[in-house]
């Protein structure tokens, strides 16, 4: 965990963050403006990293909670809220490590990007049993996956029938599109998805 910690640690304390787009990806931006989106609902926004999706969340009035284990990313996040005046009443950041919350039946919604893509891939099962923990009944899952076929990383490649098989015994997959809006780098390798919670494990 220390290892794990340290070596994210130092890509933010040194800037080199390849996957942050230096502002939200534009599908979520999309979808909350389309016919489709969900109301607003408490929010959480895992591997949050510097808080962009955070601040598009908070813009079409979710309440958003931020949540990541580097130390500069929830710094980052926490200082982009308290610019906004709304720190600690609508906006909020948990520094933990993801797969340690202890957050039973906490949000109606959560909302992923790069965030499963950076993660041990043994890991991914465990992942899927904590974002069901973390939801309420019918809550929903938001999310902008990166599809490549990749076995090293971080980033580690994950296909779209991949996403369907981790997913598909808990949720019932409401939107599942490739998106036109993706940034340039990722355009025709991304995958977007809403599902709504199922049932529990």
């Amino acid at each position: 965990m220390t290892d794990i910690l340290n070596f994210w640690n130092t890509l933010y304390e040194s800037s080199n963050t390849p996957w942050d787009l230096s502002t939200y990806a534009t599908p979520f931006k999309t979808y909350l403006e389309s016919p489709y989106a969900i109301k607003p609902c408490k929010t959480a926004v895992i591997g949050c990293g510097n808080g962009h999706e955070c601040e598009l969340f908070l813009d079409y009035n979710f309440s958003v909670t931020g949540i990541d284990f580097a130390d500069i990313a929830i710094q980052n996040t926490a200082a982009k809220f308290a610019a906004r005046g709304v720190y600690n009443t609508s906006a909020f950041t948990i520094k933990e490590d993801f797969f340690k919350l202890d957050l039973e039946n906490e949000f109606d919604a959560i909302v992923e990007h790069t965030f499963f893509c950076a993660i041990n891939p043994k890991l991914r099962y465990e992942y899927v049993r904590k974002v069901v923990s973390m939801l309420k009944p019918n809550g929903y899952f938001i999310a902008l996956w990166w599809i490549m076929d990749k076995e090293d990383g971080p980033p580690f490649g994950v296909t779209q029938g991949q996403i369907f098989k981790f997913f598909q015994n808990n949720f019932d997959f409401e939107l599942a599109y490739i998106p036109k809006d993706s940034h340039p780098s990722r355009f025709n390798s991304e995958l977007f998805t809403v599902m709504r919670l199922a049932k529990k494990f």
